[in-house]
């Protein structure tokens, strides 16, 4: 059983941070904690190429099993705002980026802003199949807070290896790192960490 910490945005909204990279990589050490947490970094590639360090890093964890890194997009743009022939010319040279770059084909494509859930975006579905790529929407995911959030849930009395298993928690890499570390912590050893 594992539990997945989708991390979306990798390294977007950088300039906020003093050392966005070193945040990025303590997340991820959280995640390393746990063999029963998969890090899966969703990748933004014109994000991602302004951190060569950041590249060789997603690049050496993947191949110790520690991440499984999966395609956010080409831009951090709305695909419901883009033709199909463009969509589908971003998707074909994100994936060819993340094949050539971080020696990964991805397999999921994890939709920026959860297009695709929309009437009228069925086309970003075909695009997504057309790339053999599943899709994956912010539909039904995993908070770390909020009253039904990971964390409410787990105070609550719910176990998260029966709720998550195989499942998702959604975070961006700026935000909610204290309380991913309590969720693992927990998972760890069934107990709260304060």
């Amino acid at each position: 059983m594992t539990i997945y910490i989708r991390d979306d945005d990798v390294l977007v909204g950088s300039s906020s941070w003093d050392n966005p990279f070193g945040r990025f990589r303590q997340v991820h050490e959280w995640t390393k904690k746990s063999d029963k947490v998969m890090h899966v970094p969703t990748i933004l590639v014109t994000e991602i190429q302004q951190f060569p360090e950041a590249i060789e890093y997603i690049k050496s964890e993947t191949k110790d099993d520690y991440m499984q890194p999966q395609l956010h997009g080409l831009r951090h743009v709305d695909p419901g705002k883009l033709s199909f022939r463009k969509l589908r010319d971003e998707l074909k040279e994100a994936k060819e980026w993340m094949f050539n770059t971080l020696e990964v084909m991805p397999t999921k494509w994890y939709t920026p802003w959860g297009a695709g859930d929309a009437r009228g975006q069925e086309y970003i579905w075909e695009a997504a199949n057309l790339e053999n790529m599943e899709m994956v929407t912010c539909k039904d995911i995993n908070k770390l807070n909020g009253r039904y959030g990971v964390v409410q849930r787990i105070k609550d009395g719910a176990d998260p290896l029966v709720f998550l298993e195989d499942k998702e928690i959604f975070l961006h890499w700026w935000e909610g790192g204290q309380r991913l570390n309590r969720v693992i912590h927990y998972i760890e050893k069934g107990e709260w960490l304060d």
